[in-house]
């Protein structure tokens, strides 16, 4: 992505682009947006350092729990073994437990609302598997779906038609 010709110009710490100057200034096709799971606004202009609620060394001890679990369950599988491997939706019902009905739909309302593509409705499937294998969640949750939107930048109007 090509620099924003107007850095120096922010509103609240954001770019103050329209959608269609940002879309200009934007080289990567869906195929390969499509790739990119997670999307965080940034700024170079923050002036205190960001205070992180969680130490190092916990956030360490967290993922590698979640990372054992998803080692374990996919240890048998031919793809690898951490939910950003699994291919498709079809290798994800084989492994993961059973999606609760409600969000089943809660997936499929937020597919419909924000347009994905059925890799892009994987990838958010897969991100909110990992946000609940990071607290320990048996099943993802509707809390899950909603923060693996947010952080994939969903919702984002920068992002939003990107993916």
């Amino acid at each position: 992505i090509k620099e924003c010709p107007k850095d120096k110009v922010l509103l609240n710490n954001r770019c103050s682009c329209s959608l269609s100057q940002i879309k200009r200034f934007n080289n990567l096709s869906n195929p390969l947006l499509d790739r990119i799971d997670l999307k965080v606004m940034v700024s170079q202009y923050d002036k205190e350092p960001a205070h992180n609620k969680y130490a190092s060394q916990t956030i360490k001890k967290d993922i590698s729990l979640a990372r054992k679990v998803q080692n374990k369950r996919y240890g048998s599988s031919n793809f690898g073994d951490l939910n950003s491997s699994v291919p498709d939706n079809s290798q994800y019902e084989k492994y993961c437990p059973d999606l609760l009905p409600n969000v089943k739909k809660h997936i499929r309302n937020m597919s419909k609302k924000h347009d994905l593509s059925p890799r892009r409705a994987v990838k958010l499937l897969l991100v909110s598997r990992t946000l609940a294998d990071l607290e320990e969640a048996r099943s993802v949750r509707i809390k899950d779906v909603d923060e693996a939107s947010e952080i994939m930048g969903l919702g984002d109007f920068y992002f939003k038609d990107f993916i």
